[in-house]
């Protein structure tokens, strides 16, 4: 039998920018070319614009998780990584093009990009343990400039600004002068990371601040008008259809989206539930709780200390949980096979 002709490059390309990753992370070992092809920078950027998978990747206490966005039950599975054992407690930071940025403290804070489809890491220690209950991380990219950052604002005395520029293997350090940020981790939106800050003063109000990852400027955005300032510990900034977005849950959840990237009166309620609304719900009593993702469907992810909740508000209060996971913390990321090692050259 005569050996049959390889695919045409281009037909085999499309082939597999139609399959999941991990049976991609398994066609890289039938050749070299395949392995070659599956790793190229040009084959990662059409994955990431051709795929629209995303998943979840949760904590809970020192063990990481992955599973469908779509959450239910019995469907996450543990993921194998030995550093998060061998480092004492993580928290997660953020995700960008694929990689998912973690903190982990032990004797000194690491900061840990891992990417979950090829389970890679790359390993950026920081500084010895000192701040890490005052200290908020962020992780973006600059399309501009093609660098992925890592920042620190750390509340010490004199509070600080840190930018680790993943290109350069360099910290860059400036004065903070915008507020005391919340430990919630930046929330990336518009090429910028945003933090909720209050007031350096009583009389100063709480905010957002934008923190442009091409420029390292700032700039500062208000919270809706009807904002409480008694529910800035219970709020959390996330995104929803690519526009910034603030979901409180404290007494109930409330859904708030920026519009108008920029434009404070474009802040819109899009969203409001509370116990009361639960009549089809197994999970009697969700407050006071902790909204942790917002879905491209409105559906909110919730951690109400004792489960991990998704909730429906607009089929009927519809919800499930996971009552086997505790301490939780979750973010969503999208699937690609870009390395950790962005300071390495990429095929």
């Amino acid at each position: 039998m005569a050996p049959q002709k390889p695919l045409p490059h281009d037909l085999l390309t499309d082939i597999l920018l139609r399959l999941p990753a991990k049976d991609l992370v398994e066609f890289r070992r039938v050749s070299k070319a395949w392995l070659s092809l599956i790793c190229s920078q040009k084959f990662n950027n059409a994955y990431l614009k051709y795929s629209s998978a995303r998943r979840l990747v949760f904590r809970s206490y020192n063990q990481l998780y992955t599973c469908p966005l779509w959450l239910k039950p019995g469907q996450h599975e543990a993921v194998p990584f030995g550093f998060v054992r061998e480092h004492g407690r993580i928290r997660l930071v953020g995700s960008c093009n694929g990689l998912v940025c973690l903190v982990a403290s032990s004797l000194k804070e690491s900061i840990v990009l891992w990417n979950p489809a090829t389970r890679k890491h790359r390993v950026i220690d920081v500084s010895p343990k000192n701040y890490e209950f005052f200290t908020s991380f962020g992780f973006g990219y600059d399309p501009s400039s093609d660098y992925y950052k890592v920042m620190r604002v750390c509340m010490e005395e004199k509070p600080t600004l840190a930018t680790y520029s993943l290109r350069n293997k360099s910290w860059t350090t400036s004065d903070w002068y915008h507020g005391r940020v919340h430990h919630h981790s930046g929330v990336l939106v518009n090429g910028a990371l945003h933090f909720k800050v209050q007031g350096r003063y009583k009389r100063d109000k709480c905010g957002v601040v934008a923190l442009s990852l091409a420029t390292d400027q700032c700039s500062r955005f208000a919270l809706p008008v009807s904002f409480d300032e008694r529910d800035l510990d219970w709020a959390r900034l996330g995104v929803l259809g690519g526009c910034l977005c603030l979901y409180i849950g404290r007494y109930s959840t409330n859904v708030w989206v920026m519009k108008e990237y920029g434009v404070n009166e474009s802040w819109t309620e899009v969203a409001s539930f509370s116990d009361d609304d639960d009549a089809e719900s197994d999970h009697i009593r969700f407050f006071p709780a902790e909204p942790m993702c917002v879905w491209e469907n409105g559906d909110v992810l919730i951690d109400n200390d004792s489960n991990m909740i998704s909730y429906s508000p607009y089929d009927y209060g519809k919800s499930f949980g996971l009552t086997e996971v505790k301490d939780v913390q979750a973010i969503d990321y999208s699937e690609s096979f870009l390395s950790p090692h962005l300071d390495l050259p990429q095929t």
